[in-house]
């Protein structure tokens, strides 16, 4: 069970692991293009 509910949770992170490195890939592609645009 222990097992089971540790990879679980693995899963799981692994699912926000993923989805905040596309929020921090989206917000440094704007901030490239704000850099570029010399604002």
């Amino acid at each position: 069970d222990r097992v089971e509910a540790a990879k679980l949770r693995f899963v799981v992170k692994q699912k926000g692991g993923q989805q905040l490195q596309e929020a921090i890939n989206s917000k440094s592609q704007a901030f490239q293009v704000v850099r570029t645009q010399g604002l």
